[in-house]
């Protein structure tokens, strides 16, 4: 099974830029949490649904447990988000607080923006970016190309 068909195009060609496999199994859609038995990928799930994210991105520990790397958000219906970006700015806020992940990814229709929540938003209320903007048709700078996901599943990134 296909577990992301039921995706937007735009959304999955923004996860495959990234190197989010879809048949990888550290990548959660939001809504499998009921289809899922293992109770600690369900608890991640809940958490992720929380903050609206439409995947999460776990990574299997050492001891056998999973830790969020990165939210995945499917805003790929929309070309931008609004001038003042408050909407990115509280969904970093909101994973700054929690402590769950280093990384929030926003797909929009033609580009990607990657916010750093490991650090607060910034002091005029905007969030803080590891990437802005990474086209989804140009050439990618080889720290974000198809390998992004295997650095962030290894604890490389």
């Amino acid at each position: 099974m296909n577990k992301l068909k039921e995706l937007s195009i735009d959304f999955q060609k923004g996860l495959s830029k990234l190197g989010f496999n879809r048949n990888d199994d550290s990548l959660f859609l939001t809504n499998e949490e009921k289809t899922l038995p293992d109770p600690q990928i369900k608890f991640h799930l809940e958490k992720a649904l929380e903050f609206q994210a439409t995947a999460v991105y776990l990574r299997i520990q050492l001891n056998g447990s999973y830790k969020p790397q990165a939210y995945l958000f499917d805003f790929s219906d929309r070309s931008f988000i609004d001038e003042d970006e408050s909407q990115l700015t509280e969904i970093q806020r909101k994973i700054w607080s929690s402590g769950e992940a280093p990384i929030a990814c926003i797909f929009l229709k033609t580009e990607i923006k990657i916010l750093d929540c490991t650090t607060h938003i910034n002091s005029d209320y905007t969030p803080v970016y590891l990437i802005n903007h990474l086209k989804l048709a140009g050439k990618v700078d080889n720290l974000y190309n198809e390998q992004f996901a295997v650095k962030i599943k290894s604890g490389f990134f």
